[in-house]
């Protein structure tokens, strides 16, 4: 990319940005800000906030603009966001739809009106399980979800309906006597609604959820135009368009002008790791690769479907398995893994094949891997038989006892890695490792912003932004005290919330008194890298060597010669990267390191513990683009494209949405099989 610069219009010394969140709030809270009443945006965001009103949601829209903006940062965006309709079209296909949801909910309405008036003055303990009662009671509010006569949470009453049988067996004669005059009645009204919602119901559901999904659709354009102004004042790309980039420059320029101007052919290529390959990321590839099959090279590509966990990164592991012809050859030796774990892993995953079809069942079907070691290695199962809390107390403390065995059996600790599918579970088990006094290395331990010493240098820095930070000033006098850096007179009353209210030339002068030689006006005319070595110095942090201090003396460093010597600046900066900045620990430390499973992959150790293996499904929590036109009658010669979630109540919305739920199933159950296939190789 940057020796095509001029040709693609990007400026020269770009920087790579990889924080899309930074990115998507400053659009976000940047477009909030510039809002003019009385436009078409303005008018559409209040209309979608008294929506969220009326439904019973929190009026704030800036949260769902953050999540949907990060669609922007998606492969796939070129291909939707140049179809979506502009304001004036959209608004017109909510018109369409709010008559649609007014009509369906106007009925509703009318048949609880009807059957609640034809059993009014019967009480509700006559009917059977209360079952009519408790179906009104759905009918009675939005929003509708479970009104369907047929289905299993309503079987008493269709029950009821099909044997025209409604009450107890001991009512009185009085009741049974209403009962029997409005039956014809009540058994017409529900049959007419049962027809209804048979017809109309799964529309409705799909009507709400693309009303509501248009209001953000119609922002995203914007929030759009709005990156690309904030990348252009800070010139940098992110590296998510890099591929995006590259696709469109090969479509308008041959091949041998690519090579002619990086200067190199290349001949034969290898392709590895190709199951996580995206589809634009091949896209750009096949024509490097057909001119060098065209002139006599070669291409090798290398990949397993099994390890295929990064369909969320856009990852196709099916032009993968689309690839797999006469001319691919199975590897069947495990070079790695000792013979039982092969084994075992041949019958379990072979076994689970079974769930499959088609090309996905080929993957794990007859898996028949040969073990190259001559060791036997060792796989055992634990199951726990409890529930909620008790299932992660339990867990915790086998994990402990496990740790405890091995290291019985000669095992150092740097041998033991323990897997999880989520950082969630890794806090869990560092707090409780950490408590056992059992040493451990991870990714959420390692995190800087976990060492005393730097949330100790950034509350100075907060304090000497700010003399009115009172909060971090008590920080500050907290940990000198902890950590005996500075000693307070047992017998004069001292209280750290006082001192730190003083004036700074108070507060100056106490830590002078008890040997810390800090000017605080001198500070504050530092730069921000020698004001935190000044700190360090100082409060005599750096008697020893110390990783957490050396890494954050270099991510300062490194922000002042990208960005500016800005204090105020610095400290936004700290607090967007806080939760990613972790330092890099040599190899060969004696811990237990832990980790997810998608960062554990390529690696290898002698002893693999796997907790938690208990994990659902993430069924609705992923989005997707839908092509919705043929809903609506108006829209002949434009596509109507727009946002909508993957959820199980899809399996009741019209066609094709049961078939597009059912697909995404099978490949969240293939991403869950993967995830295991690569815990447990």
């Amino acid at each position: 990319i940057r020796g095509f610069c001029y040709e693609l219009d990007l400026p020269a010394h770009f920087e790579v940005e990889m924080n899309q969140e930074k990115i998507i709030k400053e659009s976000v809270f940047s477009l909030l800000d510039e809002l003019i009443p009385d436009t078409d945006l303005t008018n559409n965001l209040i209309r979608y906030s008294n929506y969220k009103t009326q439904e019973d949601k929190n009026w704030d829209v800036q949260e769902d603009l953050i999540q949907i903006s990060k669609e922007l940062f998606k492969e796939q965006k070129s291909l939707f966001l140049n179809q979506i309709l502009d304001l004036e079209l959209i608004k017109k296909n909510q018109k369409f739809l709010y008559v649609k949801i007014q009509t369906f909910e106007k009925k509703i309405k009318e048949s609880y009106s009807i059957l609640k008036n034809l059993i009014t003055g019967l009480p509700d303990e006559i009917f059977s399980y209360r079952a009519l009662p408790n179906y009104l009671k759905k009918l009675s509010q939005k929003p509708y979800r479970d009104i369907d006569i047929s289905s299993d949470s309503n079987t008493r009453v269709f029950n009821s309906l099909q044997s025209e049988n409604w009450c107890k067996k001991d009512i009185s004669h009085e009741h049974r006597s209403k009962l029997d005059i409005i039956n014809r009645d009540l058994c017409y009204h529900l049959m007419e609604l049962k027809h209804f919602l048979n017809q109309n119901f799964s529309h409705y559901r799909f009507y709400k959820d693309c009303y509501n999904s248009f209001f953000l659709v119609s922002v995203l354009s914007k929030i759009d135009q709005k990156i690309k102004e904030i990348k252009q004042e800070q010139n940098c790309i992110h590296i998510s368009e890099f591929n995006q980039i590259i696709l469109t420059f090969l479509q308008d320029n041959p091949v041998p002008f690519i090579y002619e101007k990086i200067g190199t052919i290349y001949k034969d290529y290898f392709l590895d790791e190709f199951q996580d390959t995206s589809k634009v990321q091949w896209t750009n590839l096949i024509p490097l690769v057909e001119e060098a099959l065209s002139t006599g090279g070669t291409c090798l590509i290398v990949g397993d479907g099994k390890q295929s966990i990064y369909r969320w990164r856009g990852g196709e592991v099916e032009q993968f398995l689309d690839l797999c012809g006469p001319n691919s050859e199975t590897l069947k030796i495990n070079y790695r893994t000792d013979s039982k774990i092969v084994q075992f892993n041949n019958k379990f995953f072979s076994f689970l094949s079974n769930n499959f079809s088609g090309k996905y069942k080929d993957l794990y079907f007859d898996l028949d891997q040969k073990a190259n070691s001559n060791q036997q290695g060792l796989v055992e199962v634990s199951l726990l038989d409890f529930k909620g809390e008790e299932v992660v107390e339990e867990t915790l403390k086998s994990i402990v006892k496990r740790i405890d065995l091995l290291e019985e059996d000669k095992y150092e600790l740097s041998d033991i890695v323990i897997l999880t599918r989520s950082n969630k579970e890794i806090t869990e088990i560092v707090t409780y490792l950490t408590q056992r006094k059992i040493d451990i290395v991870s990714s959420e331990s390692l995190l800087l912003k976990y060492s005393s010493k730097i949330q100790f240098l950034i509350n100075n820095l907060f304090s000497l932004l700010d003399y009115t930070d009172h909060l971090s000033r008590a920080k500050v006098l907290e940990y000198l005290i902890n950590h005996a850096i500075i000693r307070v007179n047992e017998n004069i009353q001292f209280t750290i919330a006082e001192n730190a209210k003083n004036s700074w030339i108070l507060y100056q002068n106490f830590l002078q008194d008890r040997g810390l030689n800090i000017d605080v006006q001198a500070l504050r005319t530092l730069n921000i890298y020698e004001l935190v070595e000044s700190l360090i110095r100082v409060f005599g942090l750096n008697q020893t060597n110390d990783l957490y201090l050396n890494h954050f003396l270099d991510f300062v460093f490194e922000y002042t010669v990208r960005y500016d010597n800005s204090l105020s600046n610095f400290i936004d900066y700290w607090n967007e990267k806080k939760d990613t900045i972790s330092i890099v620990l040599p190899s060969g430390t004696e811990a237990v390191e832990i980790m997810t499973i998608h960062k554990s992959k390529g690696l290898e150790f002698p002893v693999v513990i796997f907790p938690f293996a208990n994990w659902k499904q993430d069924l609705g929590q992923d989005m997707s683009w839908c092509n919705v036109s043929e809903f609506f009658p108006s829209s002949k010669s434009k596509n109507v494209v727009t946002l909508l979630p993957l959820k199980r109540e899809l399996e009741q919305w019209p066609s094709p949405f049961p078939s597009l739920y059912q697909k995404h199933k099978k490949d969240i159950l293939l991403d869950n099989v993967n995830l295991l296939y690569v815990a447990m190789t």
